[in-house]
């Protein structure tokens, strides 16, 4: 508990810190008009410098916590962060009274306070926590809007939603992203593309290539897709390949709504072999361009898959251990060696004797041969694990 009151605390003084960056009239109007709020600089007194007074006291305090060497110092340390909290909340009451008298003619200028507590607490979260944030501002949770229109603030928590997301989450959607009615994939894409980029994955928004637009019927133009590259390999354009998952519009077919389509795709090759561990390797084959072949998503929840791809089409997609060639010699009481599940290995040996002697396996499959010294190839299954 302590060590949780301690991190709250803090989080709480940083995200309010800004405010000691706020040193002059001139910044403090470029600062509310992130709110929304056009204020003359006229109309910040003595009320303004408190407050930036004690925003710096604030980080003193937090900075006191950090070097804090003892229990003792670390409970005078909390006991200074909260008492510089309240001061400093106190503070924004007092600059809202005084911008209440010397502009009260300002629209909106009664939720002053709320704004300003939503501003602070998403731009910490975005710079402290920009996974989060991209987070909640997909599931519709709170809201940014660097440009928004004159009046409206930067940066909302739409606090009456965080309910409504246990109890009606279907309800956000429509509300966000009007998915029953009018999908907006862009926005949702976006969004998304935000939440990969926070959390350190690869990919990023590109134009719908004509291939995708004729495999899902789209008449629309400009539309933009969002491409996840799942493995990659080589970096050369002769050798460079990858494998991945697009998220792409999908427009209104007869009486289907809009929706969206999820893409397997294949770059450099349509034949390939990714690592996926030090043994382990993902192998895929393909008879055809994979493009035009994927799920469509739509109002309510309903999944149809597409197949447009060209004449025959074929493909599999297996993880398996890298193939290993052994050659060595054995004696008919001893096995050659281990198979592992579903895995290819070469034996030197008579067909006969691997497949009385190898124990592990369920299947095998052999070709003839003239002499017990070539070599045979044994296929096994078995629901044991690679590792054992």
């Amino acid at each position: 508990m302590p060590d949780a009151l301690q991190s709250v605390l803090t989080e709480l003084g940083l995200a309010i810190a800004p405010f000691r960056a706020v040193k002059t009239a001139d910044q403090a109007v470029a600062f509310f008009r992130q709110l929304g709020y056009e204020i003359p600089a006229g109309a910040f007194g003595s009320a303004f410098n408190g407050l930036t007074t004690q925003a710096s006291s604030l980080i003193a305090a937090i900075e006191q916590l950090v070097n804090a060497s003892s229990e003792s110092d670390v409970a005078t340390a909390l006991t200074s962060i909260y008492s510089k909290l309240v001061a400093t909340v106190n503070a924004i009451e007092q600059l809202h009274t005084e911008l209440q008298t010397n502009a009260g003619g300002i629209p909106n200028l009664d939720d002053l306070p709320g704004r300003l507590t939503d501003f602070l607490l998403l731009d910490y979260l975005n710079s402290a926590r920009p996974q989060l944030h991209a987070g909640l501002h997909l599931l519709g949770l709170i809201e940014y809007v660097p440009n928004p229109p004159a009046g409206q603030t930067t940066r909302t928590v739409n606090w009456d939603r965080f309910t409504q997301f246990i109890n009606s989450p279907g309800q956000i959607a429509d509300d966000v992203y009007q998915w029953t009615s009018a999908f907006d994939a862009t926005t949702f894409l976006q969004r998304l593309a935000e939440l990969m980029k926070a959390s350190g994955l690869p990919g990023g928004m590109y134009p719908q290539p004509n291939s995708t637009r004729a495999a899902l019927s789209n008449s629309s133009a400009g539309l933009n897709e969002l491409r996840f590259p799942i493995f990659q390999k080589g970096f050369t354009p002769a050798t460079y390949s990858q494998f991945g998952i697009t998220f792409s519009p999908a427009d209104a077919q007869g009486g289907a709504a809009k929706g969206i389509a999820l893409l397997p795709y294949i770059m450099g090759a349509a034949d390939f072999q990714f690592d996926v561990c030090d043994r382990g390797q993902l192998i895929f084959q393909s008879s055809a361009d994979i493009k035009g072949v994927g799920v469509v998503v739509r109002p309510p929840f309903n999944a149809q898959g597409i197949l447009n791809a060209a004449g025959d089409f074929s493909a599999s997609i297996a993880i398996a251990e890298k193939q290993i060639s052994r050659r060595r010699s054995f004696s008919s009481d001893r096995p050659a060696a281990r198979v592992c599940p579903s895995r290819v290995w070469a034996f030197r040996g008579s067909p006969k004797q691997q497949a009385e002697n190898s124990t592990w396996a369920s299947k095998v499959r052999f070709k003839p041969f003239a002499s017990s010294s070539e070599v045979v190839t044994v296929t096994a299954s078995s629901s044991r694990s690679c590792q054992d």
